[in-house]
């Protein structure tokens, strides 16, 4: 298993019970395929540098976790499909650190 970064934007329109419904949602599509989550952290709502459908502000929530190649592939696909959920990017976590090293020595 890989380790992964996302970052997802969320509507920040949203009520507290719901935004906690759609992110043990999003926890969901990863754990119910054998991924396990090792971070979260709630960034709150932030100021968005450029607007996404007129919206200028969205509610900012980071998920480290490993998984196997194909659960990104449906997270992906269950991402697109939810209205809620503004923008989101998944990154592997070894290519991350790779550049670090790099960038240090």
């Amino acid at each position: 298993m890989k380790g992964y970064e996302t970052l997802v934007i969320l509507k920040a329109d949203l009520s507290e019970t719901e935004n906690k419904a759609l992110i043990e949602k999003i926890k969901g599509w990863i754990t119910k395929n054998g991924g396990s989550i090792t971070l979260e952290n709630a960034l709150g709502v932030r100021e968005i540098a450029t607007p996404i459908k007129h919206i200028r502000k969205g509610y900012y929530y980071q998920l480290q976790f490993e998984s196997a190649p194909k659960v990104i592939e449906e997270f992906n696909e269950n991402v697109r499909i939810t209205e809620t959920i503004l923008r989101h990017l998944v990154v592997e976590l070894d290519s991350i650190q790779e550049k670090e090293t790099e960038a240090a020595a």
